[in-house]
């Protein structure tokens, strides 16, 4: 009994070893399963290597023909230069000799330039003293000819005697002849009259009420016929169609100019 026992563990004994020798084996298995891997990456970048050492040598071969272009063309180039720093000589001393020629011939003229600048500028000066003289007549001329003569005038609206606003009116309606001319002047300021009163911007409008009471008010300035031709027109046109009326209105601002000028 014991003996079997002994034979027994003997085997179990023997099986243990065996399971570790297998899980060694399976381990160095493995091992070598890795170390393959790796000797396969391994190649893989050697290879890799190799590539990009075989680009790298083709690259500094092109770069040593590129490098060899250059060097031909550097030398061009300084060719090239050295032949232009000799034509730069050579302009260079041209232009000392045109400069040294422009200079002896400006020393020879300078007195003629001279004069030329001097009579050029008395021309000038004559020139600008006319202009001056013709700029301050036309100056004399438009202020003598405007309503104030270039004098500082009173504002209308503070004008208190009669006498004062009459000489007002006859400047005003004087210069503004002239601008117009004589022969247009009574249209003009019928229309003139017709245009004040229909813009809405001006508070004046003519109304036969207005113009009764302005010639009674005035009738100082106003001569007597031009009083007696409102009263009768007056009261005709009251009675009238619009259009008449517009019409007699017309005929009695026409009728106190003339009464005006007589």
């Amino acid at each position: 009994m014991k003996k079997k026992n002994r034979i027994q563990d003997e085997v179990k004994n023997r099986d243990n070893l065996l399971a570790v020798a297998n899980s060694e084996i399976e381990s160095i298995k493995k091992r070598i399963e890795e170390k393959t891997g790796e000797a396969l990456k391994l190649k893989e970048n050697i290879d890799f290597c190799g590539t990009v050492i075989k680009d790298l040598r083709k690259e500094i071969w092109e770069c040593a023909e590129e490098l060899k272009i250059k060097k031909n063309s550097s030398i061009l180039l300084e060719n090239q230069a050295n032949s232009l720093k000799r034509s730069n000589l050579q302009l260079k001393d041209c232009a000392d000799s045109l400069h040294k020629q422009l200079s002896d011939t400006i020393s020879r003229k300078s007195g003629d330039i001279m004069d030329a600048m001097i009579a050029q500028k008395r021309g000038c000066d004559v020139q600008h003293d006319r202009q001056v003289k013709t700029m301050k007549r036309t100056i004399q001329e438009m202020t003598m000819s405007s309503p104030s003569h270039g004098a500082k005038l009173k504002p209308y609206k503070d004008l208190k005697s009669p006498d004062s606003k009459k000489a007002r009116l006859k400047s005003v309606l004087s210069y503004l002849k002239k601008e117009i001319g004589e022969d247009g002047f009574d249209g003009f300021v019928t229309d003139f009259v017709n245009y004040v009163a229909a813009d809405p911007e001006f508070s004046f409008k003519l109304k036969l009420s207005d113009i009764v009471e302005t010639a009674r008010f005035r009738s100082h300035t106003i001569p007597r016929p031009a009083i007696v031709i409102v009263a009768v027109i007056a009261p005709a046109v009251s009675s009238t169609s619009t259009l008449s009326r517009r019409r007699a209105t017309t005929t009695l601002r026409h009728s106190v100019l003339q009464a005006r000028r007589h």
